[in-house]
């Protein structure tokens, strides 16, 4: 394990910067690019569109929810589906109750355990 020792000037002072300070003496990278001007104008606008049309769908989203805003139609075409919906479920309903004598009390006492219970003990 290597150990530096902050490095001293012969004054006594450290030669290291101070913390949050940048060294004295520091480096930089320089990058070169072949962009004509138009490249990066098209670049510039393109970043800029991105930028508009997330700010636009953050702003619908906050605003309205994440579902589209529906017209009249739309609603009323869902209300007719739902409408169905119920009415699908009543007949399936009636059907199944077809055979039932009428008296719901009745037709419970007929198929309860309780019931099935008294028969067995008779025999």
């Amino acid at each position: 394990m290597v150990y530096h020792k902050a490095s001293h000037t012969g004054s006594g002072r450290s030669s290291q910067p101070l913390a949050g300070q940048p060294p004295a003496c520091a480096a930089s990278v320089t990058g070169i690019a072949e962009v004509s001007p138009l490249g990066a104008q098209v670049a510039g606008l393109t970043v800029d569109a991105a930028i508009r049309e997330d700010a636009r769908l953050d702003h619908e989203f906050n605003n309205e929810g994440c579902l589209p805003a529906l017209g009249t139609a739309a609603v009323a075409a869902l209300e007719d589906l739902d409408a169905q919906l119920l009415q699908n479920e009543i007949d399936r309903a009636t059907q199944l109750s077809s055979g039932w004598t009428g008296n719901l009390a009745d037709d419970i006492a007929d198929h309860s355990p309780a019931q099935s219970i008294k028969v067995k003990r008779k025999l």
